[in-house]
């Protein structure tokens, strides 16, 4: 960001995009802090404020896209951006990283509850060419509030 005694035109806008990328990059590392350290329903908590980040941050890009283009944003302005975003993307690719391994443990999971409560498959046919019967088993059911 410009100093503040070297006024620009786009001083305002860059103050709210850095300002914008900060609020977002803070949620979504108190987000997969919680999520590293298995605290779900912590993390779960932080998506209305993720929302409102993001929206806030996506509003201000094409303004940003747009005085970039039309070099209003100088090359200072430009090395704090790139700099900010880098250590924005390392967060994003954290989050990400996170979500994935949750997402495996997670498959795994139910893929062994769903193998230990299925029945168990006729090995062969019954009497006669008949397939052998099969006991009839309860869907399962997870809930998010349990």
């Amino acid at each position: 960001m410009p100093p503040p005694d070297v006024p620009t035109a786009t001083q305002p806008l860059m103050r709210d995009i850095l300002t914008a990328m900060e609020r977002l990059e803070a949620v979504l590392a108190a987000e997969t802090a919680a999520m590293a350290a298995g605290r779900l329903r912590d993390a779960l908590r932080f998506g209305e404020e993720k929302s409102a980040a993001f929206a806030a941050w996506q509003a201000l890009l094409p303004e940003v896209a747009e005085a970039r283009a039309s070099g209003m944003i100088g090359a200072a302005d430009r090395a704090v951006l790139a700099r900010r975003q880098e250590a924005f993307d390392a967060v994003i690719d954290r989050n990400i990283a996170v979500l994935t391994t949750l997402r495996g443990v997670s498959e795994d999971i139910l893929r062994e509850v769903s193998t230990r409560l299925a029945p168990a498959s006729p090995a062969a046919y019954g009497p006669p060419g008949a397939a052998a019967r099969v006991a009839a088993s309860a869907p399962l059911t997870l809930s998010r509030k349990t």
